[in-house]
């Protein structure tokens, strides 16, 4: 979902907010240069200047013999007329954009995109596209009231500030959000639940933000609204930058880290030439893009395994995860012999659950090595069966487990994201979901997954461990989707930690 603002309008000359407020002011049907403005707000200075402009058309011969309402209406259609002079005064067209060409597919296809600029260039854009005959030949639609219903399932442009088209002929809203009254009035509209049905489309769609201040309050609130409503839905916004992403300094990262922190914002450092590259990324084909990653040598697919004793908190993790793409830990209903200890099972009991707990790993390494080019999150690594395993039958389990992945190029790789906890309340929540065990038995489990990954050892596999005590079920979800999203990728082969499990037990020597 592309969201825009103000500097994605920049490269096509159109003025920042201060020139805006410049060319009103020497503007001949407002005329108040002469006017000096206390050190304040934009939006105070832009409700000084409407004030005048009404004040000096009350005083006009050709208005006082009107009634009231049309006056008012008529002084409305006049400001928007000297608003819109301003604004595209000097503007180029369209084509000569750096990079907003390239996001127009996107748009199109896109089932809503925000644009927080008056100007309707994305408009423009995409009604070149049809008369091109490009892939956004379908109708589009363009809204500026809030609880509008959209007539389209996909290319509707919604101008929460308003919409003012370059032509009379393209329609336009009756009002623009430019002064200090309609920006406190968007706010409250905000508190009241005005923007419902676009807090919605943020909650749903992963946001891409692009010439976008995140000084503005509305947007601030909505995104924080978001962030503690899921907090594992991200959203990117591209941070435009002169220096290459390679050239990042601390100060940068250190932003970077406290937008995801407040709004679950991914920043995305960016130069011209790399938001064109960006865009350029997001509208390839399938197959043009497998090419690109193989020429590059990303990988292909970026899977996280959720990893941990039981009750430790990975489904209810995973569920707040879905702007991934997400495996969960079954991929049928699990028989009532899963819900038992496993240090409690009978030899029979085991072989059965170890068979059907077989199958289920089988089949997720099998659907996992069949992605193409996703980010993906999965509750519990394929080889944690390995952690329940008793210690004098461990490396035949091991070999056991390893022979399912054998067809498929053995089990996928991926980062593990280990989570530990009190096993006091491991227990607690074990026993509310009806599963069985002790805190003894949980305090072993987790020293068996710790050993497994060598986070005792110290000389081990690389894993992110994240401590779940003490923290809310949000601040673990932040926790692991900052990891996700911030971290470098680290994929683990997971064949070399069962054999060394098998052999070591887990430690290094």
């Amino acid at each position: 979902m592309p969201v825009l603002g103000a500097g994605s309008s920049k490269p096509l000359g159109f003025p920042d907010w201060g020139e805006l407020i410049e060319r009103l002011r020497s503007h001949p049907e407002v005329n108040a240069s002469h006017l000096a403005f206390p050190a304040g707000s934009k939006t105070s200075s832009a409700e000084v200047l409407f004030e005048h402009f009404r004040q000096s058309l009350r005083h006009s011969p050709d208005e006082s013999s009107e009634p009231f309402s049309i006056r008012k209406r008529q002084v409305r259609l006049r400001w928007l007329s000297v608003v819109r002079d301003c604004l595209y005064q000097g503007v180029a067209q369209v084509s000569s954009h750096p990079y907003l060409r390239q996001f127009v597919e996107l748009i199109a296809k896109a089932p809503l995109t925000v644009n927080y600029n008056f100007d309707d260039s994305v408009e423009e854009m995409l009604d070149e596209l049809r008369v091109s005959g490009g892939v956004a030949q379908q109708a589009y639609e363009t809204v500026w009231e809030p609880t509008v219903q959209f007539s389209l399932d996909s290319g509707v442009i919604y101008h929460p500030n308003g919409f003012l088209p370059r032509e009379h002929k393209r329609a336009g809203s009756a009002w623009l959000t430019f002064s200090e009254e309609s920006f406190e009035d968007q706010l409250i509209d905000a508190q009241h639940g005005v923007y419902s049905t676009l807090l919605s489309h943020f909650f749903r769609n992963t946001g891409l933000l692009i010439g976008i201040s995140l000084n503005d309050p509305t947007l601030r609130n909505l995104l924080r609204q978001c962030a503690r409503a899921n907090p594992g839905h991200v959203h990117y916004y591209v941070a435009y930058s002169e220096k290459p992403a390679a050239e990042l300094t601390r100060e940068v990262l250190l932003q970077r880290d406290a937008r995801f922190r407040t709004f679950n914002v991914v920043t995305l450092s960016l130069c011209d030439t790399e938001i064109c590259a960006l865009a350029r990324i997001l509208s390839m084909s399938d197959e043009d893009f497998a090419i690109l990653a193989d020429d590059a040598g990303v990988p292909k697919n970026f899977v996280f395994y959720l990893s941990g004793p039981v009750g430790v908190g990975k489904t209810t993790v995973l569920s707040h995860l879905k702007c991934l793409r997400v495996f969960s830990e079954w991929l049928e209903p699990k028989p009532e012999l899963v819900l038992k200890a496993a240090d409690s099972l009978t030899e029979c009991e085991r072989a059965s659950v170890d068979a059907w707990i077989d199958r289920q790993f089988k089949n997720k390494n099998l659907l996992l090595s069949r992605l193409e080019h996703q980010l993906c999150a999965c509750d519990r690594s394929l080889i944690d069966p390995l952690a329940f395993a008793d210690t004098g039958s461990r490396s035949k389990r091991v070999q056991e487990l390893l022979a399912l992945f054998a067809g498929h190029g053995g089990p996928v790789r991926g980062a593990v994201v280990l989570l530990v906890g009190s096993p006091e309340i491991l227990d607690l929540r074990s026993k509310s979901r009806h599963k069985q065990g002790s805190v003894e038995y949980l305090r072993s489990l987790q020293e068996r997954f710790s050993s497994l990954w060598s986070c005792d050892s110290g000389e081990g596999v690389e894993v992110f461990v994240v401590d779940t005590a003490e923290l809310s079920i949000r601040e673990v979800v932040h926790e692991v989707s900052k990891i996700i999203h911030l971290e470098d990728f680290r994929p683990v082969d997971l064949r070399d930690v069962a054999n060394r499990f098998g052999v070591t037990g887990g430690n290094v020597s």
